[in-house]
């Protein structure tokens, strides 16, 4: 590995158009790893438990595929409308919801590790295939072995489709950096952005951090050429926020209140009410990477690697550095990205994850303009850091075992639990914190339960007027349902502090229990 990197600096132009394309060999062994890759990840995302989150991610899609119900005008939604848009196509093509879900964000994380290797391979264009070779297979195993990535692709969740689209949207600019016939790729790259943002509202800061870097670099090119530039990412921005303005279309006042306003006044109160121990302070966030996130040798490797190859091109080519307009868009995007990761009023292992990618491709750039010395030693720290990073994942490897087991995938038990309840149940609705069972069973739930159990919770903190207009159902409210609906069901088992409530319901309305095969019950009432 230092020996390659260290050819960096000796190999010269080539003029072969060989040099673009792998040997057999090469292209051999990436389909080998990359199918190794795929495989592993999902196995991991059949092996590993279910997130409540990932209830109300799937229900989204469900209740629009199969019902029509939109979110924010029938039920609330805390997110931008993306990703209920690209579950209702999954929910079309198979009833098996949370396998074609996790199955979306394994193949979402697959194509990141794709497009970030194929930057990297034309980014050290145009030195020997060798160089180019290892280096490319080095940042594939770092991103695809990152404590973070592992922890955060296979979910059904919006985290890898958003980052997916960031890293698109970065890696076309970079492509358009410095180039004559760049207008298409900067469309596109605010046409991902844009579609990150309504994919998943915190990207929205690397919109004003790749707008700038549009504007700024390269330096070399006129100032009015670069004002055009950022027309055309503008109008990609405009065109990728169609699914955005649609949502505001159908329901402009839930819109703001669900995405915005939850988010806000309402989260704080609900905080404060101590339904969440985490105490959220400017510090508390800023100790989070700390103590949650460097504290893994896999993520503090990767850091300290980055830190070591831009301080060494830094210290060593400053005038290089501060022209290099690549690695300005990649410190920029980290910039803007890490805004967006803190956010949050609480912080999550998972909202990281955005940065992984842009810290793996903000190796390359520097790593041209190094000595052989300096070259060296990065090339013994890259080495490292990629057997560190794939030390501290090692543990995944152990689902490959249930890979030739589907009966022991966790998709395949709740969609058996899915079917089991809908035996018992027949055509009935469902009052019920985890919506991901009956939804598996094709039976139906009461939509303003979408979300699991967080409108359920904050709904206290709302006013009656907006509870009503905006589809909030809480403790005050959901006797009401059930007694005005006597083919409404009950299933419980996955929050079982917030189901007290509609427990105390299950003798005074004559509910039947059923046990279900994944842990959960069901309450029927025995109509006559």
């Amino acid at each position: 590995m230092p020996n390659v990197i260290s050819a960096i600096n000796n190999a010269g132009p080539r003029t072969d158009s060989a040099k673009d394309k792998m040997s057999a060999w090469q292209m051999t062994l990436v389909a080998a790893l990359f199918t190794f890759i795929l495989v592993t990840l999902f196995a991991v995302a059949m092996g590993r438990g279910l997130s409540i989150d990932e209830e109300g991610f799937v229900a989204t899609g469900a209740l629009l595929a199969r019902e029509g119900s939109l979110p924010y005008r029938d039920y609330p939604w805390f997110h931008t409308p993306n990703l209920p848009l690209l579950f209702a196509l999954v929910v079309r093509a198979s009833d098996h919801l949370l396998l074609s879900a996790r199955a979306v964000s394994v193949l979402c994380t697959w194509a990141l590790l794709i497009v970030v290797c194929h930057a990297a391979w034309s980014a050290l264009a145009p030195h020997s295939r060798k160089v180019r070779f290892f280096l490319c297979v080095g940042v594939g195993l770092l991103l695809f072995s990152n404590p973070v990535t592992r922890y955060t692709c296979w979910r059904a969740w919006n985290h890898p489709p958003a980052v997916l689209l960031s890293t698109l949207a970065v890696i076309c600019l970079w492509r358009a950096a410095g180039t004559s016939a760049s207008r298409w790729w900067i469309f596109c790259g605010g046409f991902f952005v844009s579609l990150a943002v309504g994919t998943r509202l915190t990207v929205a800061p690397l919109v004003m951090a790749i707008g700038g870097a549009t504007l700024l670099w390269p330096s070399a090119i006129p100032f009015r050429s670069r004002l055009g530039r950022g027309f055309v990412l503008a109008a990609g921005v405009l065109v990728g926020a169609l699914p955005i303005f649609w949502a505001l279309a159908v329901a402009p006042e839930a819109f703001v209140f669900d995405v915005f306003t939850w988010h806000g006044r309402i989260s704080t109160m609900f905080r404060e009410a101590g339904h969440d121990a985490q105490q959220i302070t400017l510090q508390s966030r800023l100790l989070f990477p700390l103590m949650n996130i460097l504290s893994n040798p896999g993520n503090l490797a990767l850091f300290l690697l980055f830190a070591l190859v831009q301080f060494t091109a830094f210290r060593q080519h400053r005038q290089a550095f501060a022209r290099d307009s690549r690695g300005l868009l990649i410190l920029a995007s980290l910039g803007g990205v890490l805004i967006g990761v803190l956010a949050p009023s609480i912080s999550y292992y998972q909202h990281y994850y955005a940065l992984v990618p842009l810290l793996v491709l903000g190796l390359i750039p520097p790593l041209r303009s190094l000595s052989n010395g300096p070259a060296r030693w990065i090339g013994w720290s890259f080495a490292a850091t990629v057997a560190v990073s794939l030390a501290s994942t090692w543990h995944d490897y152990k689902h490959l075992g249930q890979i030739l087991s589907p009966n022991e995938w966790t998709p395949i038990k709740i969609h058996a639990a899915g079917q089991q309840l809908a035996t018992r149940a027949g055509p009935r609705r469902f009052v019920t914190f985890a919506p991901l069972t009956p939804l598996e069973g094709g039976l139906r739930i009461h939509p303003s339960f979408a979300t699991g159990p967080f409108g359920w919770k904050s709904a206290p903190f709302i006013e009656a007027r907006q509870r009503r207009e905006f589809g909030f159902v809480g403790p005050d409210e959901v006797g009401a349902v059930l007694v005005g609906d006597p083919m409404m069901g009950i299933c419980t088992g996955s929050v079982r502090k917030a189901e007290a409530v509609l427990l105390r319901y299950t003798a005074e309305l004559g509910y039947t229990a059923y046990p279900l095969s994944n842990g959960e019950t069901a309450w029927i009432k025995v109509t006559p």
